[in-house]
């Protein structure tokens, strides 16, 4: 999967809507959606998600206004399910972003790795692919989205 970084000069000093934050430090939630819509079809960047989105002042996301033209935000799930997480991976009318870090990052499922019994995953604060041995496999969340 594309993987997009928050850090990007290309859009890191822009505000995120509603609130004095940056992408480049609190935008991570924002270039995972971007991630996401490479792999539905929308191909927007973390800019205009940005633009689309809704947000607190904190930069928190309001869920229900990620919905785009090809796809659209399901549900919020707090804790973690493998399993639920897994038929996400494994379905191509789904997607999954994972919250870690204990709860101040978020990265996108991108399938299973055996040999660290662990997800693979997309993580913006580095533009690159990797897996959920970088933050001790410590999922606490997890945010759904479907193809419309």
């Amino acid at each position: 999967m594309l993987s997009y970084s928050q850090r990007d000069p290309r859009w890191a000093s822009e505000s995120i809507n509603g609130s004095g934050l940056s992408i480049g430090r609190f935008g991570c939630l924002i270039t995972c959606i971007a991630d996401l819509s490479t792999y539905f079809g929308d191909n927007l960047l973390p800019p205009q998600i940005n633009a689309k989105c809704k947000f607190t002042s904190g930069g928190l996301l309001y869920w229900l206004s990620a919905d785009f033209s090809t796809f659209v935000f399901n549900r919020r799930a707090y804790g973690r399910n493998d399993t639920e997480i897994l038929q996400a991976i494994k379905d191509p009318t789904r997607a999954v972003v994972l919250q870690v870090a204990s709860g101040s990052h978020w990265v996108v499922a991108t399938g299973w790795q055996k040999e660290i019994k662990g997800f693979k995953i997309a993580d913006p604060w580095l533009g690159d692919n990797s897996n959920m041995a970088r933050y001790k496999k410590s999922i606490t969340g997890a945010a759904y989205f479907v193809r419309k």
